[in-house]
């Protein structure tokens, strides 16, 4: 019998050459699996070729290895490890489980095997999982067969803080300071012979984050690219790239998503180590897999951040002269003066939007400031201001600061976003 292994020394490029369908024939019933052929040696992604044997499988990640059971049987193998799953040499599977197994090509066969023996745990009802399967990132499936079919693949996800300023439709969300979201990159095709409707509600994504709370997908689909809503026909063949998010809190992570088949089965995808993390600054530096945003960040002079209309701070500055509407500073104290700019990243006219400032002392204790912003250029308030496209404004605020108190950070709130935190102590 040929004997097949999986070599661990093996370069990426020798064991990425050719990742696609691969069969296993188990007693006349066939079954399709995502595996790697690398120089010759075929493999198969674990949990999956374990399902096709009615096993069960454990994997140890750190030791690289895998053991399947089945029927009181252990076979324990060695196993590579390619972005983040396990692959398992699938005759070495077979035969430690006493299974009469070969391989040609891309198919593996399992001669007359002996039944799983289905374990005698008593029927409960409501606790089964729904019918379905694991989901991997990069693979295709096909989602409510028959006249409703619908192809799709994640191709990428991450977490973001970003605000979703979409182009052209009714939405213009803004993310709570105290949320975050989870960016679900993928494509959609019709592989039918008729066009399609698609849209949002087409394929549903959920999952239970770390604190077993339910989340939902928002419903909406946008083009990557144009941030156009996805709501439209699509030609037989024809293929579109789209992205969609499920919010989070903060200081929760989604191990776990769903993907639910039309009510009828569901796509489990284990989502660890798989998204991307929060981007710096928002990433909270005590969650070391980058699924914590912050609600105050540290900023930086001359960086633009994320709102309905975004934001930079410029420069401070202390003044001990009187304002131009002959108010002066506290007595033996100055005025703060916060110079920043704020920019429409949109393709629509937005109204300017609204702060609050604050500042920490010498003592960390936090003070509000007065809030009073005019115009950087000349001394006037800024009124009813409208934005244009891609335009920007410089802005300044005013504020009190009184005799004794040496301020060491200053806080801007832009529009209802998070909070920028940025060094003033060496203000002087």
């Amino acid at each position: 019998m040929k004997k097949v292994v999986i070599l661990l020394g093996l370069t990426v490029a020798a064991v990425a050459l050719a990742q696609a369908q691969y069969k296993v024939v188990f007693g006349g019933k066939t079954t399709s699996i995502a595996g790697v052929v690398a120089a010759g040696k075929l493999a198969l992604s674990s949990k999956p070729y374990a399902g096709a044997l009615g096993s069960s499988v454990s994997i140890d990640f750190k030791a690289k290895s895998a053991s399947f059971t089945r029927n009181g049987k252990t076979a324990k193998v060695t196993v590579s490890i390619q972005k983040d799953i396990a692959y398992a040499p699938a005759v070495d599977v077979a035969k430690g489980l006493g299974l009469n197994a070969s391989v040609s090509g891309n198919t593996i066969t399992i001669v007359n095997p002996t039944p799983a023996v289905v374990g005698n745990a008593p029927s409960v009802q409501g606790t089964s999982q729904q019918n379905g399967g694991d989901g991997v990132i990069g693979q295709t499936y096909t989602l409510c067969k028959g006249g409703s079919a619908i192809n799709y693949q994640i191709t990428k996800l991450e977490y973001s803080v970003g605000d979703y300023l979409y182009d052209g439709g009714n939405k213009n969300d803004i993310l709570a300071p105290e949320k975050k979201a989870l960016i679900i990159y993928f494509t959609v095709q019709n592989p039918q012979k008729t066009e399609i409707d698609v849209n949002g509600g087409r394929i549903r994504f959920s999952g239970v984050d770390s604190k077993n709370q339910n989340v939902s997908g928002d419903g909406y689909w946008y083009e990557q690219g144009t941030l156009r809503e996805v709501s439209s026909i699509l030609r037989p063949a024809q293929k579109i790239s789209a992205f969609t998010r499920i919010v989070l809190d903060n200081d929760v992570s989604l191990p776990k998503m769903i993907v639910d088949d039309c009510n009828n089965a569901v796509w489990r995808y284990d989502l660890r180590d798989k998204v991307a993390p929060v981007p710096a600054p928002f990433a909270d530096p005590s969650m070391p897999d980058g699924s914590s945003a912050l609600k105050i960040f540290p900023a930086q002079f001359g960086t633009y951040y994320p709102g309905r209309t975004n934001f930079k701070l410029d420069r401070l500055e202390y003044s001990t002269a009187p304002w131009f509407d002959g108010s002066n500073p506290p007595e033996g104290g100055k005025w703060l003066i916060v110079y920043f700019t704020v920019q429409n990243p949109t393709k629509q006219v937005q109204n300017l939007g609204q702060s609050a400032l604050s500042f920490l002392d010498q003592d960390g204790i936090e003070s509000s400031m007065s809030g009073w912003v005019y115009r950087a250029s000349r001394d006037t308030g800024i009124g009813d201001i409208q934005l244009p496209a891609n335009g920007e404004i410089q802005l300044r605020a005013l504020a009190e600061v009184q005799a004794g108190v040496d301020i060491k950070k200053i806080r801007l709130t832009w529009d209802y976003t998070r909070t920028a935190e940025i060094d003033a102590s060496s203000l002087k």
